[in-house]
This record gives structure tokens, C-alpha cells and sequence, in this order.
């Protein structure tokens, strides 16, 4: 992916207002996980988000909260081409995919 690609991904996964995923909620005596379908989120540059993954949140007796997240991402042109990120544009991409994701 060239570097001009991710910045047009990261500009068009920042303009999403409101993301919707399907998911699936497991709540347990002392975690919470969710867990994301495999699914297709176009994007206003005519690009494609493929997500799916879970988060994990733990709540140690009220005393300590920690998050695991394991996201599986991949980014379609708009020629349905699979984009290649590097190592630093993949773990740009999970944060701000992050930042839209709330349990």
C-alpha cells in the first residue's frame, strides 16, 4: 500500500460518524466479550474495510480493568484489489478502528 493509499484509508475510516458491527456479547462473572463478524464496511472513498475479530475486557474485582483486542483487518481499492499494509500503517489502521469500537 503506498503511503498516499493509507492516508486516503485513515481520512475515510475517521469520517465514519457511526459504526455499526454485528456482533456477539458474552458476559461473564468478571469479563465482558464481544465478538465481530466477518464483515464488508464500505467507506466514503470508495474503498472497502473487511473486519472481524473480538475484544475482551476484564474487571479484576472492581480493582483493575484491562482490554485484549485482536482485530483481523483488510482493505479493498475500488477495484476490489486487497491493499498490503506495512507493519506501522496495520497498527495506525487498528487504533483508529479502535476509537470507533465501544462495548
Amino acid at each position: 500500500m503506498t503511503n498516499e493509499q493509507h492516508l486516503e484509508a485513515l481520512k475515510a475510516i475517521k469520517e465514519v460518524n457511526n459504526l455499526k458491527l454485528q456482533q456477539r456479547t458474552k458476559i461473564g462473572k468478571d469479563t465482558v466479550k464481544v465478538e465481530y463478524k466477518y464483515q464488508l464496511i464500505p467507506l466514503n472513498n470508495e474503498m472497502t474495510l473487511i473486519l472481524s475479530g473480538s475484544m475482551t475486557q476484564y474487571d479484576f474485582q472492581k480493582q483493575c480493568k484491562t482490554e485484549q483486542l485482536f482485530l483481523v483487518v483488510s482493505l479493498l481499492d475500488n477495484e476490489n484489489n486487497e491493499l498490503t499494509f506495512t507493519p506501522q500503517q496495520l497498527q495506525k489502521i487498528k487504533k483508529d478502528i479502535r476509537n470507533l469500537i465501544t462495548v
